[in-house]
């Protein structure tokens, strides 16, 4: 799957932080998906200035020669064996297709990573709010 860029998908334009995109089993039915899912939106201006997708040479992608690919070993370390082990294995076949690894540091994650959570805190208090001000029943310790 992948987490298109903001404005990318029509979706309400109330979330900054949650964005729709497509999860399929192969890469060919995730850009199917997106060449689907994605266009302009007219309630939301951003998305009037972003190129269209496409999916030329989709199929002609026999060598990643040229690609440099930046990966953030931390992230794959830090999380279950069975994701990193699928992880270094997508990162071991892009490099054997031709695509230069380059391995990459995120200076100041730790900040962003407070950032992020008080962006999520925000936008879920905000759409809770909705909920809860209609039906505060919805929100009693046996339907958690």
């Amino acid at each position: 799957g992948i987490k298109p860029s903001f404005g990318r998908v029509p979706d309400r334009p109330d979330h900054t932080v949650a964005q729709c995109g497509p999860i399929a089993g192969t890469l060919r039915d995730v850009c199917l998906a997106y060449l689907v899912m994605s266009g302009c939106d007219e309630s939301m201006p951003i998305s009037r200035c972003l190129p269209s997708p496409h999916l030329k040479g989709l199929d002609q992608t026999g060598s990643l020669s040229g690609l440099k690919v930046g990966v953030y070993s931390d992230y794959f370390d830090h999380s279950s064996m069975q994701v990193a082990d699928a992880a270094w294995k997508m990162v071991r076949g892009m490099e054997a297709l031709g695509a230069q690894i380059v391995n990459i540091q995120i200076p100041d994650l730790n900040v962003m990573r407070l950032a992020h959570i008080i962006i999520i805190a925000s936008e879920v208090n905000s759409e809770m709010d909705r909920y809860f001000s209609a039906d505060a029943g919805l929100f009693q310790i046996d339907n958690q």
